[in-house]
């Protein structure tokens, strides 16, 4: 999974993009933190209080790593110079589908699951309805990056030529229906998004497109690294940098919309894949980065599995800290297990067994 996953995909040139990767990680442990916190409220608390702010929210760490799969996804078709549908969707529904499986078989012999919850298919959501029931203990970022993939993979192998137009109005008016522009409010396409479609698919269709459009960008603008464009680059990479940390810990201080860390951010990792500013050009030197990154997917499998065990299980009677600690303590040789077992030996051996390659 492009978003999550360090493999070659963050590559720019032969180059791999570790700047990228230290986001990885950055929003992984927000993740965490955003399920930590119901454990230990008085630390959030105190996070707030030394923060200077009354609220922090670090879900908003989905939305980019979101954009982050839009943009390597966008790559990936850019470079492409035939672009095989069945493939494609192959390739994005086998690199998901094992590590939530085993995790879902895990949470099973725990006895936090039934089989009448297998999940079979993939929803936009896992927290609404029969979608939830579905998928279980339901990670909906997985249903939704595969759903919105699939759209975005279909719509550029039938109208390529196309698709960079139409995916530019798409995200457009999906961040419309967002904001409630008046004009567009009152369509019946309007009542489409908010009525059958799930808000986390909008939320997710919005970002990954943001970044396959900045995929395009990055592809189209061939900057000389001069000294202007260098201290230009550098001010705007801080400037997304503190625009994003503001936005998820010190929410309730901001004074700008999440339209406006959307697109700082998609500048981010198109400068990230040039090395224009001081900050990516640095980080980018830093290839042991990436050896922490590469379990981010199944850090992120674990974390959730093993939460939504916590909170099936009241039997266990730990509450606080404890609970948390005893979570962290699970997820970490969970993630190794699953990342070397899993990602490392057996989703090659699928790719190669349906000869899936990626585009």
């Amino acid at each position: 999974m492009y978003a999550m996953s360090g493999e070659k995909k963050t590559t720019t040139k032969g180059r791999r993009i570790y700047f990228v990767e230290f986001l990885r990680i950055f929003l992984i442990i927000s993740v965490f933190f955003l399920h930590y916190t119901p454990y230990v409220p008085e630390v959030k608390k105190e996070l707030c209080e030394y923060l200077g702010t009354q609220s922090i929210r670090p879900d908003f760490a989905v939305e980019f790593f979101f954009i982050i799969g839009g943009f390597f996804l966008g790559r990936k078709i850019k470079q492409a110079k035939e672009l095989n549908a069945l493939q494609s969707i192959g390739h994005v529904w086998i690199r998901l589908t094992p590590g939530l499986l085993f995790f879902y078989a895990l949470l099973l012999a725990l006895g936090a699951r039934s089989w009448s919850m297998y999940p079979f298919f993939y929803f936009p959501t896992g927290h609404n309805g029969l979608a939830g029931e579905l998928i279980g203990w339901g990670d909906w970022y997985v249903g939704a990056y595969f759903a919105i993939s699939c759209l975005f993979i279909g719509l550029f192998s039938t109208c390529r030529e196309k698709a960079w137009l139409w995916l530019c109005l798409f995200v457009f008016f999906a961040q419309c229906m967002q904001v409630n522009v008046k004009p567009l409010k009152g369509l019946a396409l309007g009542g489409l998004f908010f009525g059958w479609i799930p808000a986390s698919l909008v939320r997710g269709y919005t970002c990954m497109g943001i970044g396959v459009v900045a995929a395009y960008l990055s592809d189209q603008w061939q900057l000389r690294r001069t000294r202007l464009v260098r201290i230009l680059a550098t001010v705007l990479e801080l400037g997304s940098l503190v625009l994003m940390f503001n936005f998820m810990y010190r929410s309730s201080q901001v004074r700008y919309s999440f339209i406006a860390v959307e697109f700082s951010f998609a500048f981010l990792l198109i400068s990230a894949s040039h090395s224009w500013g001081l900050i990516s050009s640095l980080v980018n030197r830093m290839s042991w980065v990436q050896l922490v990154s590469r379990y981010t997917y199944s850090f992120l499998l674990a974390q959730a599995a093993f939460f939504r065990y916590m909170y099936v299980n009241r039997s266990f009677h730990l509450e606080g800290p404890i609970a948390a600690l005893v979570i962290l303590i699970a997820v970490i040789p969970m993630t190794l297990i699953e990342y070397h077992l899993i990602e490392g030996w057996l989703v090659p051996k699928l790719k190669r067994f349906f000869v899936i390659e990626p585009q």
